[in-house]
C-alpha cells in the first residue's frame, strides 16, 4: 500500500485525489503567488509521475490534456501517483502571455531556478525543489506553434 502523499501543504491519502495550491512565495505587490495542483494517488505503490503544463502559458493543450488525465484516472486503480501543475506559469497565464510580465523571463528557461532571484527564478526553484526533483517521470507538455 502506497503512503499519504505531500505537495507543499496538500496531502492525499492512497486511492484518492486532491485539488489544491502551491504556494510560491509572494508577488511583488505582496499577495500570495499559487500555483494550481492535482494530486492523484494510488491505491498501490509504485512510480511518481510528474506533469506540467502552461510552463509557457500561451500553449493551451497541454493545459487541457492534463484536465483530462484528471478526469480519467481512478485512483483506486492506479499503481503509483501523479503530480500535476495544470498552468506553471500562472503569472503569465493571467497575462495571456509566454512570459512573466513582472520580470520578462522565460519560465521554461529558468529551471533550476534561485530562491534568492526574481519572481519566475524563485517559482522555478519551487516547482524543481518541491515536485520535479522528487519524480521518478516527469513530462512537460508543450506546444508547437505552426504560424
Amino acid at each position: 500500500m502506497s503512503n499519504v502523499l505531500r505537495i507543499g501543504c496538500l496531502s492525499v491519502k492512497p486511492g484518492a485525489k486532491a485539488f489544491g495550491k502551491l504556494n510560491a512565495g509572494e508577488r511583488t505587490d505582496g499577495s500570495p503567488l499559487d500555483i494550481p495542483l492535482i494530486l492523484i494517488n494510488g491505491a498501490g505503490s509504485g512510480p511518481k509521475l510528474g506533469l506540467f503544463a502552461g510552463i509557457h502559458a500561451d500553449e493551451y493543450n497541454g493545459i487541457e490534456t492534463l484536465r483530462r488525465v484528471t478526469l480519467s484516472v481512478d485512483p483506486k486503480e492506479l499503481k503509483g501517483s501523479i503530480i500535476m501543475v495544470p498552468v506553471a506559469n500562472i503569472m503569465a497565464f493571467q497575462a495571456r502571455d509566454r512570459i512573466s510580465p513582472i520580470d520578462h523571463k522565460n519560465l521554461n528557461r529558468d529551471f533550476p531556478g534561485d530562491p534568492n532571484g526574481s519572481i519566475t527564478d524563485r517559482l522555478a526553484h519551487k516547482l524543481f525543489s518541491e515536485i520535479m526533483s522528487q519524480v521518478d517521470y516527469f513530462i512537460d507538455f508543450q506546444t508547437v506553434a505552426l504560424f
